[in-house]
């Protein structure tokens, strides 16, 4: 399974906080600028989404607080788990983008909300989502 991993700093870093600027957000070279579209989704504790693969969208996902992504080869079944909390992963945040395709969960498995930041290659088309279960394998 060939997922698109990127750690990164955000560039504007002050005592305990940080500013995350779209352009600090490590994007796919398949992306282009002038199409992607932003959104921030709030995930409460024990929260899930996701749970679908796209046959044209790409996205990327950078988390902030406990939050994991699960992705699934739909033919194999082969998972690949991603924490992407920064106290996790020495303070740097990670983007991560499963390709079309490919299906994928978003978790917060933490007692306190979480956030994620989505950017989609372009405006998401219902018509292209397609829901897929995904258990975590243990």
């Amino acid at each position: 399974m060939d997922i698109w991993v990127k750690k990164f700093k955000p560039s504007k870093v002050k005592k305990k906080r940080f500013q995350l600027v779209l352009d600090d957000i490590p994007l796919p070279s398949l992306f282009d600028n002038k199409k992607r579209i932003m959104s921030v989704v709030n995930l409460e504790s024990e929260a899930e989404a996701g749970n679908h693969f796209h046959t044209k969208t790409d996205e990327v996902f950078v988390g902030f607080g406990t939050i994991k992504a699960i992705f699934e080869d739909r033919h194999t079944k082969e998972q690949l788990i991603i924490d992407l909390n920064p106290l996790n992963n020495n303070g740097l945040l990670t983007a991560v983008s499963p390709g079309n395709k490919v299906a994928h969960k978003i978790i917060n498995y933490g007692s306190e909300s979480a956030m994620i930041v989505e950017i989609s290659s372009e405006n998401l088309n219902e018509k292209e989502i397609h829901d897929y279960l995904i258990i975590e394998q243990k």
